[in-house]
């Protein structure tokens, strides 16, 4: 969990690396309670950002250039500060970090008519087992991910059920977001490190094409998986009902939706033997001996 030392530099500069450098490069000013650190028109020479403690104004950083009001401790402070050549090194590797994630969600068939919407986003990271969303809680921004692979589990009885599994360039809460509905899938980082973009201005992405019905093509499919899954385990399906694959790459959905006029549906035949059974019956624990057979049925793609 970050500090809010470390929340005020992940919102200046964005970038973790550049972050981690600030920390590396700048040095530590200490003032006391009631000190005047700046007067009205004085200058000042370096970037301070708060590390702790309280000031007069309501900042977390002093910028470099003329004080426009006096800045006086309310507390014991302790200020980070860098010259300005680091400050212009790191602003330059700022700008260069932004295009790159602006780059990286206009590749993104959802966000390819939104070049021209300016976005405010946030870089979060997560490590293995750590949650980003809950059951039942409101989603205050849209969550993309940037790197790293992410599991969409939903409560049943007492335990959790994985409906599937979400990786890079995939928006996790699209449809429960953009339509004020609390979170119905809690969803849980499953590589070793991932990271999230958070963008908080989400609203006016929803106008763009094809953005709400590939949000909730998505959202039902997940709903429907979960309820195919616990009826399975309940035991109140035929096992010939298909099941739906654990992961739905984001392209397959967007093909469903932007090909849903028109588009036939073709019935697919497999083949599951009774190994493939006796494995996925041990799994879902509702197990049976029975004579080694070979069952057919439709999948509807």
């Amino acid at each position: 969990m970050l500090n809010e030392y470390e929340i005020r530099l992940k919102n200046i500069f964005v970038d973790p690396q550049i972050v981690q450098s600030y920390d590396f490069i700048s040095k530590v000013q200490l003032y006391t309670k009631d000190q005047v650190i700046f007067k009205n028109g004085d200058e000042n020479k370096f970037f301070m950002v708060l590390q702790n403690g309280s000031i007069s104004q309501n900042t977390s950083y002093i910028p470099i250039g003329l004080v426009q009001n006096t800045i006086k401790c309310l507390s014991d402070c302790a200020f980070r500060i860098i010259d300005e050549q680091q400050y212009e090194m790191l602003s330059k590797a700022k700008v260069n970090y932004q295009k790159k994630i602006l780059d990286f969600l206009h590749s993104l068939p959802c966000f390819k008519d939104a070049k021209n919407v300016k976005l405010n986003y946030l870089i979060e990271d997560y490590k293995l087992g750590q949650s980003c969303l809950n059951e039942q809680e409101y989603s205050k921004s849209l969550l993309v991910i940037y790197d790293g692979e992410f599991l969409i589990r939903k409560k049943w009885n007492k335990s959790y059920i994985d409906v599937g599994q979400v990786s890079k360039g995939e928006i996790i809460n699209d449809y429960e977001c953009t339509s004020g509905l609390i979170q119905q899938f809690q969803i849980l980082c499953k590589s070793q490190t991932a990271q999230i973009i958070k963008i908080d201005d989400y609203k006016r992405l929803i106008d763009l094409n094809d953005f709400l019905k590939i949000a909730a093509e998505k959202f039902n499919h997940r709903l429907a998986r979960y309820k195919r899954m616990t009826d399975f385990k309940s035991g109140n399906c035929d096992y010939q009902q298909p099941f739906e694959p654990e992961i739905l790459p984001l392209r397959d959905v967007i093909n469903r939706v932007q090909t849903s006029q028109g588009r036939q549906r073709i019935p697919v035949q497999i083949t599951i033997d009774e190994e493939v059974k006796k494995k996925v019956q041990i799994k879902m624990g509702t197990y049976k001996t029975g004579q080694n057979r070979k069952r057919n049925y439709s999948l509807l793609q």
